[in-house]
């Protein structure tokens, strides 16, 4: 039962954060600027996920589970909304 409030409450703070905080790269595609079709991935990335934590038993891992899954949410919910996932680090890729 704490899974669902986990992932309220990093969703929240992550979007409070890139909101508040000057971020440095507006990312289009998926981890260090690779280009593909980054909602697709994300969407399947994340199905796995939560199938994976459907299936786990341990609570500890299931709130590991749950931070994972809410912070690619929080992704996605850039992706839809804002057009990139919204970075605080620029490497330059």
């Amino acid at each position: 039962m704490i899974a669902p409030l986990v992932i309220l409450l990093i969703i929240l703070f992550d979007q409070i954060s890139k909101y508040k905080i000057a971020v440095a790269a507006c990312n289009r595609g998926i981890a260090f600027g690779i280009s593909v079709n980054a909602t697709l991935i994300s969407v399947i990335v994340l199905l796995v996920i939560f199938l994976i934590f459907l299936r786990e038993k341990k609570q500890i891992a299931r709130i590991g589970f749950s931070m994972i899954f809410a912070g690619g949410l929080s992704n996605l919910f850039d992706r839809l909304v804002v057009g990139c996932v919204r970075d605080f680090i620029n490497i330059g890729a």
